[in-house]
């Protein structure tokens, strides 16, 4: 192997350590989510269950990754705006059965109902999507009777 080419591959590894090390010190400086507990106590005639409220204040263009709650969340978005990404169908399923691209609006209320999955995971599938009219919308279009 000749002299330039130790140099260059040298300078690669140096530099992408440098890269690595140095993101992780700029990405530890300021946390993207702030949590802050505002209630937590015990559910009355529920043992062992407990209610837990808190505020998330979270950094623009942050995000959660892929995770679970393994109980029901209610969020109330009090400045900016959420996406949220949950496993669902298709487009052309969901399309089929009402959906579109302006069926929620911002500051629209819904309640997201979940299928568990078969595995026992804390997974689902969106079974259908509740708005605080009433409508319901399903992940699939109704049987043809």
């Amino acid at each position: 192997m000749g002299r330039m080419t130790i140099v260059c591959v040298s300078a690669l590894v140096v530099g992408t350590g440098l890269f690595v090390t140095g993101n992780r010190f700029v990405n530890a400086q300021q946390p993207s989510i702030k949590r802050t507990d505002l209630l937590k106590t015990d559910l009355a005639g529920m043992e062992g269950k407990e209610m837990n409220i808190w505020t998330a204040d979270i950094a623009p263009g942050a995000a959660t990754g892929k995770h679970h709650h393994p109980t029901p969340r209610f969020v109330i978005v009090l400045e900016g705006s959420v996406v949220l990404e949950i496993e669902g169908r298709p487009p052309g399923v969901l399309s089929r059965a009402g959906w579109s691209r302006t069926v929620l609006k911002v500051g629209d209320t819904v309640t997201v109902h979940c299928s568990p999955a078969k595995d026992g995971s804390h997974a689902g599938l969106v079974a259908r999507v509740t708005l605080s009219d009433g409508t319901v919308l399903l992940n699939a279009a109704p049987p043809v009777q």
